[in-house]
C-alpha cells in the first residue's frame, strides 16, 4: 500500500465528487479513477501501435483484403493439421 499527499483543494474536490458519484469511501473512488486512467493509457498505446502497423502495411501496399485472405488460409491450414 502506498500513501500519497494531495493539496487541500484537490482533496476537497475529490471528496465532493466521490460523494456525488455515490462512493461512500474516497479511497475506492480514487482507485477506480486511477484504474480508468491506466486503462485509457494502455488503450492509447495499443491504438498507436495499430496505427503504426497500418502505416507500415500501407507503405508496403498490403491491403486489408490480402490480410484477411492470408489469415483465412492460415486458419484453414490449422484446422486440417492433426492435434499435437
Amino acid at each position: 500500500m502506498r500513501t500519497i499527499t494531495l493539496s487541500d483543494s484537490l482533496a476537497k474536490e475529490i471528496h465532493r465528487v466521490a460523494r456525488k458519484c455515490g462512493y461512500a469511501e474516497e479511497k475506492q473512488f480514487i482507485e477506480d479513477i486511477l484504474k480508468e486512467k491506466v486503462l485509457e493509457y494502455k488503450r492509447d498505446m495499443f491504438m498507436k501501435g495499430v496505427a503504426d502497423i497500418q502505416r507500415k502495411l500501407a507503405a508496403k501496399g498490403v491491403t486489408e483484403d490480402e490480410i484477411i485472405a492470408d489469415f483465412e488460409r492460415f486458419r484453414h491450414s490449422q484446422s486440417r493439421s492433426p492435434a499435437t
